[in-house]
């Protein structure tokens, strides 16, 4: 059975996920472009990121999501030990966000362009006024609900003296 599977996603299920994640980039941007990046940011990366959950033929449970109140902004931080983390945080923790990412994804062919657009940050670690500078972008966007989502894989773990810097100046 597992044979069938690993056909499916090679032959069927790559291809449309290939063909979906360039047409969400383009929609994204095109749609960020025209204005709005508060919604064109968000809803064409999560119906993205159910489809491919569907495609995939992944069944998502998600419990606990009443517990986060309407215009309350959060900062989630997943381990991000895997790639599937991003589809489950995009398309079903039902929060409009901004996600804090390495640099180097930017250049990424059509997805690097679309983050940019939707206002996504992008962390600049060449320097200790690049963190803060991107600190304090990350603080600017909590507002009228808009959450963050950082991920911190465990090679990328800040030094207690970042952590503070940055729990300063995104809590001050």
């Amino acid at each position: 059975m597992k044979i069938l599977y690993y056909i499916y996603q090679i032959c069927i299920a790559l291809p449309i996920l290939l063909v979906l994640t360039i047409l969400t980039a383009i929609v994204t941007i095109v749609g960020s472009l025209l204005g709005g990046a508060h919604f064109w940011g968000y809803y064409p990366g999560k119906i993205w990121s159910q489809l491919i959950c569907l495609f995939l033929l992944i069944p998502v449970k998600i419990r606990g999501r009443e517990k986060l109140h309407g215009k309350t902004s959060y900062i989630f931080v997943p381990n991000h030990q895997g790639s599937f983390d991003i589809f489950l945080i995009y398309g079903f923790i039902g929060r409009n966000f901004k996600w804090m990412m390495k640099k180097s994804l930017r250049k990424l062919p059509f997805v690097g362009k679309a983050c940019e657009s939707a206002g996504h940050i992008f962390v600049d670690r060449s320097g200790p006024k690049k963190v803060l500078e991107t600190i304090q972008q990350a603080k600017a966007s909590l507002k009228d609900g808009v959450s963050l989502v950082v991920f911190s894989p465990k090679e990328h773990v800040l030094s207690q003296d970042t952590w503070d810097i940055s729990r300063r100046e995104l809590f001050s």
